[in-house]
């Protein structure tokens, strides 16, 4: 079953879902509802679908698109409806966990948990760091940062604190799930690495910022040399006051050379890639059914080192098939070209096969939006 069928199958089937995914967790709503056999097998098939092993209950896939994220956010909403309270088949209470609280990052210092067992917060982080594949680490810190323009603000000089050995960093925000390996390789911090095949030193600037939202991640990944990493966050930020800000880092001790073997010898693939004009006529008539995009480049020089790191995260994108349908490209590009600052942004297109067409760079107002908008229109 493809992800856009997973969407609606998701939702066509909610009552299901909602009874059976609680018995999945250990929550049995009223009546025994979940105890037919057709609702069990369904409840298998949606493991599948979603990827959920049976060591690992909750483990999902890459959310790719937007409409897959807000059916993951519907399942979360049926099952927080179930596993608050619920009463079993003889009518007894049973008081579990909210569904969601195994997704969130719990700001409680170690010191502060005194239990010889396992405590639920510490159940909480050990499913969090399990769904994300979170490398292995050792010391946590909290961060208090200040919010401004309803943006959380990250300075180098907070993490030089934590890290004293920090030789460059990188720091992004971003909605749904992925595996800590796949927030990696899309950091500025990897594509610095694959493009200068493992020599740069780029240090990632001053500072950077999140959008104030409980509901994103703060993505930081903090290298002391090249292929390999001294520390990382990658939870949720707490609002621990107005316009003031909690996150959380981890110290590691992370290589990642393998993944970087093998994406440095596949980006080579890109030296054969097609140039396409960015002209309305040209892209909605070059067969485009998808798209990726890279990063979202405002340096006022238009560096050669930017472009590629651009170009290796559409790469990466296309291959991850971590792709969005054409029709969307004239709102995203509108969206990043409104942005004054914004200096230049690779996109790649594929056809309907999600084969490689070519890739283009549109810079400034050099894409006419309006007509693009309306090519794709009439291409309908």
């Amino acid at each position: 079953m493809n992800m856009r069928n997973c969407c609606v199958y998701l939702r066509s089937l909610a009552a299901v879902f909602t009874a059976v995914v609680a018995l999945e967790i250990g929550c049995v709503p009223a009546y025994g509802a979940a105890r037919l056999e057709e609702e069990k097998n369904a409840a298998e098939e949606l493991k599948q679908v979603l990827g959920i092993s049976d060591e690992k209950q909750g483990t999902l896939n890459v959310i790719r698109y937007e409409e897959e994220e807000e059916a993951y956010h519907e399942l979360l909403e049926a099952l927080k409806a179930v596993s608050e309270k619920g009463t079993d088949s003889l009518g007894k209470e049973t008081s579990k966990e909210n569904a969601d609280t195994a997704l969130e990052p719990l700001f409680i210092k170690p010191a502060e948990i005194n239990s010889s067992e396992m405590s639920a917060s510490e159940q909480a982080r050990e499913n969090h760091d399990s769904i994300y594949n979170l490398p292995e680490y050792t010391e946590t810190y909290y961060l208090d940062l200040d919010e401004e323009d309803g943006f959380i603000r990250l300075r180098a000089d907070d993490l030089r604190k934590i890290f004293p050995n920090m030789m460059s960093w990188s720091g992004s925000w971003a909605r749904g799930v992925s595996s800590f390996d796949y927030k990696l390789r899309t950091s500025l911090v990897y594509a610095k690495d694959i493009i200068s095949d493992a020599t740069g030193k780029e240090d990632g600037g001053n500072r950077t910022s999140f959008k104030a939202d409980e509901e994103i991640f703060t993505i930081i990944m903090v290298q002391d040399m090249n292929l390999h990493l001294c520390g990382f966050g990658c939870w949720h930020p707490k609002k621990i006051g107005d316009k003031k800000w909690q996150i959380m880092l981890a110290k590691c001790d992370y290589d990642y050379s393998d993944l970087y073997e093998k994406d440095h010898e596949g980006f080579r693939e890109t030296d054969n890639w097609k140039w396409i004009e960015p002209n309305a006529e040209i892209i909605a008539e070059c067969g485009a059914e998808y798209y990726t995009m890279g990063y979202n480049d405002t340096s006022e020089k238009r560096k050669e080192s930017n472009l590629k790191r651009q170009l290796f995260l559409i790469w990466l994108r296309g291959k991850e098939d971590s792709l969005t349908p054409i029709q969307k490209l004239p709102d995203d590009a509108e969206k990043y070209l409104s942005n004054k600052r914004t200096q230049s942004r690779y996109y790649a297109f594929y056809d309907k096969n999600r084969e490689i067409i070519g890739y283009t760079d549109i810079i400034g107002s050099s894409l006419d939006i309006d007509k693009l908008r309306e090519l794709l229109e009439n291409r309908k």
